[in-house]
């Protein structure tokens, strides 16, 4: 029992940790409670629990934009993770890798990490995971400027969200997709694309993403000179 005391520290630190990013959005003491309990359990030599708590805390540390810090915590857990092939948290994993390089502006490294993230979950069938692969596919695509890949991936992703009949994440896509038609110069799919979006969104008792799209369709009208 008494050697078993640093482990239950170790999961209080955890659970603190969680707590904190998911009610609170207090990032500084949820670093603090994930480090905590990372050192516990590296001491403990219990690895797995170890990465599984470097994954989130390479989240966090993407969330408060020091980004070297997350890197390198993901990729420590990555090693573990593709050493005991877990192959579950290692799909997770890799997503977050390519938000990171997104925002470090490593959009082709993103791409590699997604695609892996993807052929992991549909190996494991794991439909929503691969589905919100696709659609982080698609939006990286939009930032290359690769719009014909960007819409093939996102409406794949679509198609796959409308299945599992998961309307908050379709009306986020259908929002990307209005964005790449936008980005096309094309106004009449993305004002479409939006009102799917908007309907999306309804579905899923989320109306407070109703102001983002009232903003991009008036933004859309006043370019056309139909709204002042």
């Amino acid at each position: 029992q008494t050697e078993d005391l640093p482990v239950d520290i170790a999961k209080t630190y955890y659970q603190f940790a969680l707590i904190r990013v998911l009610q609170t959005d207090d990032l500084p003491r949820a670093i603090s409670d994930f480090e905590g309990a990372a050192a516990i359990f590296q001491e403990c030599d219990l690895d797995l629990w170890q990465a599984a708590i470097k994954t989130y805390l390479g989240s966090v540390y993407l969330q408060n934009g020091r980004f070297g810090l997350a890197d390198e915590c993901l990729q420590q857990a990555r090693m573990s993770f593709e050493y005991h092939n877990v192959l579950g948290l290692l799909a997770d994993n890799l997503n977050d890798s390519g938000k990171l390089n997104s925002h470090r502006g490593l959009q082709n490294l993103s791409l590699k990490q997604y695609q892996q993230a993807k052929e992991i979950n549909e190996h494991l069938d794991s439909k929503r995971q691969a589905a919100l692969a696709l659609m982080n596919l698609g939006e990286t695509y939009g930032q290359l400027g690769r719009y014909q890949d960007a819409l093939h991936h996102l409406e794949q992703a679509a198609r796959q969200l409308h299945s599992l009949e998961d309307y908050l994440r379709l009306g986020t896509c259908e929002r990307y997709i209005a964005a790449i038609w936008l980005l096309l110069g094309e106004s009449s799919p993305a004002l479409e694309h939006l009102d799917v979006a908007a309907e999306y969104y309804d579905q899923a008792g989320q109306k407070a993403y109703f102001a983002t799209i009232h903003r991009l369709r008036a933004g859309i009208l006043y370019q056309q000179g139909l709204f002042t």
